[in-house]
């Protein structure tokens, strides 16, 4: 998941030590995803944890439209089910 998006980013960053940087990187997530096939998954999955949990503006901030809306409706729908159901 990561290697591929990385190989994107190395076409389109001209500055040769951010080239340099995303290929260290991309081999990196290569090796790592050779000795645990799941790493990547498991990457990304703590990040967006991360992001959408976050009370920094900043870090919140990163969430792509779609997540946000996806986290906003399980949040009300939450809200909703903790109403009709109180403990």
């Amino acid at each position: 998941m990561v290697a591929p998006v990385l190989a994107r980013m190395l076409g389109v960053h001209q500055d040769k030590q951010v080239q340099k940087a995303l290929a260290q990187l991309k081999l990196a997530f290569d090796n790592l995803e050779r000795l645990r096939p799941s790493i990547s998954k498991e990457v990304l999955t703590q990040m967006f944890e991360l992001v959408v949990s976050s009370k920094n503006p900043s870090v919140s901030a990163l969430t792509p439209p779609s997540v946000a809306a996806l986290v906003a409706t399980q949040r009300r729908d939450a809200a909703q089910s903790n109403q009709a159901h109180p403990r």
